[in-house]
């Protein structure tokens, strides 16, 4: 019998192997190796378990296979249904195949005469293991308890879709990697390897193969993509470590109490219980049954009510935007509710009655064709949750005919006092013959209410995020506007004193300069109106200030100006700092138009500019109030734009400015920059 179960496994093994090759091609080497590599040492353990006469070399050769089984099967863990590449790797998965590699050097270092003592192997096929045999099996159930472990978060990863295709897969896999741990875990427990227990051994890895085949021709290529958070969350490698610890105990207490028939019979009766048992555990349609029949059955009730409610409040809590608050709530219903896919269909409030696309979880997506009036019955519909036929006459047959294409069994209304924000359809029932009753409709609809607040919450919130968006559009504007309006005033000065000077040479020279920047000004500005505000980069280089100022202030002709202080250079815009210069001055002209203005340039901890006036200060209740906040003014005409923008520059080129006023003698404004060049 255990001849024959190894050629099963044999058999399955090349089956398997070329599917995958023909399939793939060098993509499928992951899977295959490790299969492989397991059949070969089935084959060998099998010969040393029923030859009459063993030859040496095929001692240290099974040794080998045994060690390759750690690199062999974390491969395979690592790779199955993943993304797999060293560079998409995580840092557990390094160092998963980084551990497999340590039992394959001690075995091909080591000579079998240090690892095992054979006292007479012909008789009793039983390996007694030597301390240093006894490290290796250690590294080695390790490796393949990790990778256990990672076969599970695969599967618990893997999306509805793509579960149903691999867990049948990954059973098989881990019923192998079982008999596995079962056979090389009697050297941590009794310090022995027993091939005696090799036939039972060979059916379970065949008994595996063959699951994992079955589900191989039905699974399709998608990948799963492991969340890091969920990256250690297996609880496999405990599981199977209390196990195998019970099994080796078990195995010990019998092997000493019965005959070979009974033990072998009792531990098939575990192992078998075992298997079926994380059958039901890890089927989604078994597991809600059970579920529902313990509920019912214990508390008269579907649904745990407290734990649905935290565990899909908990959900929603992790959506940033929109989008991702739909599809969360999507899966939430769909786990809840146990189904396979869901769709939401989303009111357009610019257009009532009508719906915009629709967001789709793991359904059949709806035909482009539908119009968008397609939904309007459905979203006039004030009643609560229901069934697709309860609604069907809302909908036309386009209509109807799509949903029930997609496999739509349920409708859940999204609404506030408001109005209607969407509708949630689920389609796909996991276990197809679970009736929907009153306690579903009660417990879909109070998620429905959770469901509309979240979703008008996120719809107001873009509407105030576009509104915000006009309105810093609307002060950009404003800002481009009041420095039109200096270059304006500059120019009703030259006008004026064109008027009295229009005939001198030299006035018509400053006429033609001036006129010339101010026009190259204008044409600056309008030129910002195509960029983000708020978002504009600097052009920094170093400025003599001083120099700096004088040219400002050179386009305000006619102006009692002073400057002092000495040159001091530093790295400005120097466009963007001029705008500053003549804002300043400006305001200070228009506060006292007879009076002086003085520019005085310095350093003190940094370069500053200061602009003081003679005008009689500013009223205490503006400078309490924020001079420098938009829409805030000392004029009667004033926009309040000025002082913010000058605020904006100044804070870009990592400086402050501030104000300090005396009532009835004049104010100063002092220009700080953070740094020095030159």
């Amino acid at each position: 019998m255990t001849i024959v179960l190894a050629c099963l496994v044999v058999v399955l093994t090349v089956a398997g192997t070329a599917r995958a090759l023909h399939e793939s091609g060098r993509a499928a080497a992951p899977r295959v190796v490790a299969p492989v590599l397991t059949a070969v040492l089935v084959v060998a353990e099998t010969y040393l378990a029923v030859a009459t006469e063993v030859v040496p070399w095929t001692l240290q050769a099974t040794l080998i296979l045994q060690a390759l089984l750690a690199p062999a099967w974390a491969t395979f863990a690592l790779c199955y249904g993943r993304e797999c590449s060293w560079r998409t790797l995580p840092r557990s998965g390094r160092l998963l195949l980084a551990l497999s590699l340590s039992p394959v050097l001690m075995a091909a270092v080591l000579p079998p005469d240090q690892l095992f003592y054979l006292a007479d192997f012909t008789a009793e096929r039983v390996f007694y293991l030597e301390p240093r045999a006894f490290f290796l099996y250690l590294q080695l159930l390790l490796c393949l308890l990790l990778s256990a472990g990672n076969l599970e978060t695969t599967l618990r990863n893997s999306r509805h879709s793509q579960r149903w295709r691999i867990k049948l897969a990954l059973v098989g896999m881990g019923a192998v990697l079982a008999a596995l741990c079962l056979q090389y875990g009697q050297g941590l427990v009794i310090r022995t390897l027993d091939l005696g227990y090799v036939g039972l051994r060979n059916g379970a890895v065949a008994l595996g193969f063959a699951l994992f085949l079955f589900a191989e021709t039905r699974r399709g290529s998608d990948k799963v993509h492991i969340a890091r958070r969920l990256a250690f969350r297996s609880v496999v490698a405990i599981i199977a470590g209390g196990y195998l610890l019970g099994l080796g105990v078990l195995r010990e207490g019998v092997r000493l109490a019965g005959p070979d028939f009974e033990r072998h019979f009792a531990l098939a009766i575990v192992f078998a219980v075992v298997l079926a048992g994380l059958i039901i555990l890890l089927s989604d349609h078994l597991r809600r049954r059970f579920s529902i029949w313990m509920h019912r059955t214990f508390y008269n009730e579907k649904y745990d009510y407290r734990t649905q409610w935290i565990n899909f409040t908990d959900m929603l809590s992790h959506a940033r935007n929109t989008r991702d608050f739909v599809d969360v709530m999507l899966v939430g219903l769909c786990d809840a509710f146990g189904f396979v896919g869901a769709a939401f269909v989303p009111a357009d409030f610019e257009h009532p009655g009508q719906a915009r696309d629709a967001v789709v979880y793991e359904m059949e997506p709806l035909p482009p064709t539908l119009p968008a009036t397609a939904f309007g019955g459905l979203l006039a519909y004030e009643g609560g949750p229901c069934t697709l036929d309860t609604v069907a006459g809302l909908l036309s047959e386009d209509a109807l005919e799509a949903l029930q294409d997609a496999g739509v069994g349920l409708v859940l209304p999204v609404r506030t006092v408001e109005g209607c924000e969407g509708v949630v359809l689920l389609a796909r029932p996991i276990d197809t013959r679970e009736e929907h009753d009153l306690e579903d409709f009660e417990l879909l609809e109070a998620m429905g209410r959770q469901i509309a607040l979240c979703v008008r919450s996120f719809r107001l919130g873009d509407e105030l995020a576009v509104a915000r968006e006009m309105e810093a559009l609307g002060r950009f504007a404003a800002l481009v506007m009041h420095d039109l309006k200096n270059q304006v005033y500059a120019l009703s000065l030259l006008v004026d004193n064109a008027r009295l000077y229009i005939a001198e040479p030299e006035f018509q020279r400053d006429l033609v300069e001036t006129l010339t920047n101010s026009v190259s000004n204008m044409r600056n500005l309008i030129s910002q109106l195509t960029r983000l505000p708020g978002r504009e980069s600097l052009r920094l280089a170093p400025v003599d200030l001083m120099e700096l100022a004088r040219e400002a202030c050179a386009s305000l002709p006619g102006a009692d100006i002073r400057f002092e202080g000495a040159g001091v250079r530093a790295a400005v815009d120097a466009e963007q700092v001029s705008k500053v210069l003549v804002n300043l001055c400006l305001n200070a002209i228009e506060a006292d138009p007879a009076g002086p203005v003085v520019v005085r340039v310095g350093v003190n901890g940094g370069p500053f500019i200061k602009v003081e006036d003679s005008a009689g200060g500013i009223d205490p209740a503006l400078l309490r109030d924020g001079l420098f906040k938009p829409f805030r003014s000392t004029k009667k005409r004033g926009m309040g734009i000025g002082l913010y923008h000058c605020r904006k520059i100044v804070e870009a080129h990592g400086g402050t400015i501030g104000v300090e006023s005396q009532p009835g003698r004049g104010s100063t404004f002092t220009v700080q920059f953070a740094r020095r060049e030159g």
